[in-house]
């Protein structure tokens, strides 16, 4: 018998579920059957033959968890001591992003760094500041204490906004440059609150298995694919860090004048009022108040119009009290080595 070998013409199609480069960072989503099958299209002779269809090859895809939590700065939020919660400025913005590839619940907890200088939100010990703690919304929703863990469902790609808000304290143990760290760490977790966990068994076609894919975040998440990440600001507190000094020189005196003169009655004498500033703050709305003893006893005589107060608003003299005051005071900026200066004088007539 004589074999004829005639060259079959194969044509292979796959009926799949084409799954399309969308822009969501989740992508399919977990549980989705993608179908698959393959057809033989074929001629012997010449002579087109019946289709050959593969058995059902479908798989279910797997749960991607995957999380991000994002604070909206790089720097530090500059604060003022005594400050309530409600200020302008003392609010922190996180954004949670679900990056997985289905609905995901995930438990948020706010807490204080243990690094910190101090914990924003902690009680006052004295006027003007009233005592106040740390609260978180989610969505704008109701206010949560730091102690509390609240859980947010989010749909893929979906995202929620966690805003905290903390007073300043007025502690004389808080002083400029110190700082506060708020954490803020997401957590996956199942329908009972079960952190997720990924699967160990073997590949499965037809169940959904679990595969983490978070980063690491701030130290509270201190791992890759741990079904967790975190971000941190921090709080700066932005105080004038101010010292006075006061000085006096004669300016003359009824013998000499102006030329060496010395500390007799009838002398002029000034007093000079320093203020420094060694922050990075500028002090503004300084008052300056001296009550002249020396002229309650009759020592000295306040010389009228004599206040001279270049970096203020305005400056009295009370007899009554004998008191001397210059208001509306601005200290400018400064450094340890260099501080910023405003210089009060006025002058009395030794009796």
């Amino acid at each position: 018998m004589k074999h004829v070998k005639t060259p079959i013409k194969l044509s292979v199609s796959l009926a799949a579920l084409l799954l399309s480069q969308a822009s969501f960072a989740g992508g399919t989503d977990a549980g989705t059957v993608v179908e698959n099958t393959a057809t033989i299209s074929y001629s012997v002779g010449g002579a087109v033959q019946a289709p050959i269809t593969s058995a059902v090859a479908d798989f279910k895809v797997d749960q991607k968890v995957d999380l991000t939590v994002t604070g909206n700065s790089g720097a530090n939020i500059i604060v003022s001591p005594s400050t309530a919660r409600a200020t302008v400025g003392n609010k922190l913005t996180y954004v949670l992003s679900n990056d997985g590839n289905s609905t995901q619940d995930f438990k948020i907890n706010v807490t204080h760094l243990a690094t910190d200088n101090f914990d924003a939100g902690t009680g006052a010990t004295a006027a003007p500041q009233a005592p106040e703690a740390c609260q978180f919304t989610i969505d704008g929703g109701a206010a949560n204490a730091m102690t509390a863990t609240p859980t947010v469902t989010l749909a893929k790609d979906a995202t929620a906004t966690i805003e905290v808000m903390c007073s300043m304290p007025n502690r004389p143990d808080v002083g400029d440059g110190d700082l506060s760290t708020i954490d803020v760490l997401a957590t996956a977790v199942d329908a009972a609150g079960v952190i997720m966990a990924e699967s160990t068994i073997a590949d499965r076609e037809d169940d959904v298995d679990v595969v983490l894919a978070d980063d690491t975040g701030t130290p509270t998440d201190n791992a890759d694919r741990n079904a967790m990440h975190s971000d941190t600001q921090t709080y700066e507190i932005d105080v004038p860090m101010l010292a006075v000094v006061k000085k006096s020189s004669v300016i003359s005196d009824p013998f000499n004048g102006t030329t060496q003169p010395k500390r007799i009655p009838g002398a002029v004498v000034e007093y000079t009022i320093t203020i420094e500033n060694t922050s990075d703050s500028v002090a503004t709305g300084l008052t300056v108040t001296d009550v002249l003893t020396a002229a309650a006893a009759g020592e000295v005589e306040f010389i009228a119009g004599s206040i001279v107060n270049a970096s203020g608003t305005g400056q009295t003299f009370t007899a009554a009290t004998n008191t001397v005051e210059a208001t509306g005071i601005t200290v400018p900026a400064g450094t340890l080595a260099v501080p910023g200066v405003a210089v009060v004088t006025f002058q009395v007539t030794i009796l």
